[in-house]
């Protein structure tokens, strides 16, 4: 993943026309191998995260933030940020496409280019005052903005009793199952209507909802 940033609503409107901005979050399956994320910034000024683009500085800019398997981990637009080498993790954002990228680690595609920069929106998106912070699922639901996630363990049966799409996903690779005919394994999404219920022996599974704001 690149050093990047998404824009804020405000940030959203006045860069793209459009009438939200992105914020996403990471539950890792996987720790990165250096045990640590791209997260916010060490110099607390654009105009000094300026200076040190200007001065091919980058890796001054980044801080860092420590994590392990388990952790959550939500990035609020406006902050710094990327996932390093080695992680897995279950990621679930807003839906907004809009993300500035300030370094791509000068990587290159197949004909030798590198990936297009977005500097000059990145430092008007960019908050340098935010930074993410660790949570856990314990055995409560961790409500953001626009969605609920919540882990769960060794379900019989689950049924969706919300007013909103539920999606339950299998972050279990030892889990086997099947459902309809169909094996449910790692990695798979079974998406719930309302009052829509399964059975099945499901081992540690994410769910996600939509919170439902009308006024969106």
């Amino acid at each position: 993943m690149s050093l990047q940033v998404h824009p804020d609503d405000e940030a959203a409107r006045e860069l793209e026309n459009a009438p939200y901005g992105k914020n996403e979050s990471w539950y890792f399956l996987k720790a990165p191998g250096s045990g640590k994320i791209f997260d916010g910034t060490n110099p607390k000024s654009i105009d000094k995260i300026k200076n040190l683009i200007d001065e091919k500085k980058l890796s001054e800019i980044a801080d860092t933030l420590e994590v392990k398997a388990g952790d959550y981990v939500y990035v609020e637009a406006g902050t710094l940020h990327a996932i390093t080498s080695g992680a897995i993790v279950y990621e679930i954002e807003e839906n907004a496409e809009y993300t500035y990228r300030v370094y791509d680690f000068d990587r290159v595609d197949a004909k030798g280019n590198k990936r297009t920069l977005h500097i000059n929106q990145a430092l008007r998106a960019l908050k340098p005052e935010l930074k993410s912070f660790v949570r856990h699922y314990d055995d409560n639901a961790i409500t953001e903005r626009l969605y609920t996630t919540q882990l769960l363990n060794s379900l019989a049966s689950y049924k969706n009793q919300s007013k909103t799409l539920e999606c339950l996903t299998i972050i279990d690779n030892q889990n086997r199952d099947r459902l309809d005919g169909i094996d449910v394994s790692f990695g798979m999404t079974i998406v719930l209507e309302p009052n829509e219920e399964i059975h099945l022996k499901i081992g540690e599974t994410i769910m996600s909802r939509v919170n439902i704001d009308f006024a969106r």
